[in-house]
């Protein structure tokens, strides 16, 4: 199953400020050093873990879980953000900076679920699912969420301007053992 729905304005909020943040860490000279290592670093510009005070101090994560909740089933709480704590990349969550000649090579992720939220693609540049013969085109303000076995990719990007996506993996626990 592969579910879309378009973020509440709140959310979109919070999440412009992420992106403010990391275009900060991004255009900083030791930006190197906070850099994401996952499957499309070698294909886009630059990876960035949301900072973790965001996600500890906003609504996204709340608003996450309780949709997956409701689409995948089980209660919220089965729902979590694998943390790193001690290390930059604080959570399980990352914004794509993308530029034209960038791409993502097909890949699945870690977890249960995974999803891409779309803050920037004017040029509609889309998400591939290949083993489900469908795409989404990431409409700005958008949310796609699937499980993390899911194999999908990005094409090339053509246009020259800059694509904004963020990334997540989310984990479920087991309801079965709650007492």
């Amino acid at each position: 199953m592969i579910y879309a729905t378009k973020l509440p304005i709140e959310i979109i909020e919070e999440i412009d400020q992420w992106v403010v943040d990391c275009k900060k860490i991004k255009d900083h000279k030791l930006s190197y050093l906070k850099e994401h290592d996952n499957v499309g670093t070698e294909t886009n510009s630059y990876q960035i873990s949301v900072p973790k005070n965001h996600i500890d101090n906003g609504f996204f994560l709340a608003y996450l879980t309780r949709f997956c909740a409701e689409k995948f089933g089980g209660h919220h709480r089965d729902y979590y953000m694998r943390c790193w704590d001690g290390h930059f990349d604080g959570y399980d969550i990352w914004l794509n900076f993308a530029y034209e000649g960038d791409s993502n090579p097909i890949h699945s992720h870690a977890g249960a679920l995974s999803g891409v939220i779309y803050h920037k693609n004017s040029d509609l540049t889309p998400t591939i699912f290949p083993d489900q013969n469908r795409h989404y085109n990431g409409d700005e303000g958008t949310l796609v969420i699937f499980p993390s076995n899911t194999r999908h990719y990005v094409d090339k990007q053509i246009s020259k301007k800059e694509r904004i996506s963020i990334a997540f993996n989310l984990n479920k626990r087991d309801s079965s053992n709650k007492k």
